[in-house]
């Protein structure tokens, strides 16, 4: 098991700083399916079934960002914060989410 985790000089070569399309479009992704798996734990299946609705989960990415509203064409909507809808109730979720 001790040689799966890397030491603490190893794991400096793990974490890279980038930026770009192709560097976000998998953390996006990741998102997006935390999100749907989300759903269906915190909702019904006719939650799950709304936000596979792009336009639904464009508004819901849109809603996590650091710069919501303000769309920069260098930097987009900002960083995605996904602890916005991770810390966000129960109740609270799904009655957000029906309203989109």
């Amino acid at each position: 098991m001790s040689a799966m985790i890397p030491t603490e000089e190893q794991s400096k070569n793990l974490i890279k700083k980038d930026e770009g399309t192709s560097f976000a479009a998998p953390i996006i992704a990741g998102m997006c399916a935390i999100l749907l798996k989300y759903s269906g734990l915190k909702g019904s299946l006719q939650l799950r079934e709304k936000i596979m609705n792009t336009m639904v989960m464009k508004t819901i990415l849109q809603h996590m960002a650091t710069r919501r509203g303000s769309h920069d064409p260098l930097y987009g909507y900002g960083h995605i914060l996904l602890s916005k809808v991770l810390d966000m109730g129960q109740d609270t979720w799904k009655n957000w989410l029906m309203r989109l």
